[in-house]
């Protein structure tokens, strides 16, 4: 994984939301970082770009 961006979404102290923007090699990559933040139980959406 290549994170080419991390941004802070909101400036309040209480809310607590990041952009993150990274590239894979390829969907294993993806599955695994996905597996990850299920892991976390963190709240989280993503879109796919090509």
């Amino acid at each position: 994984m290549k994170i080419s961006e991390v941004i802070a979404l909101s400036k309040r102290p209480d809310v607590t939301a990041w952009e993150v923007n990274f590239e894979v090699e390829n969907l294993q990559g993806l599955k695994h970082i996905l597996q990850h933040f299920a892991k976390s139980k963190l709240e989280y959406e993503f879109v796919l770009d090509q």
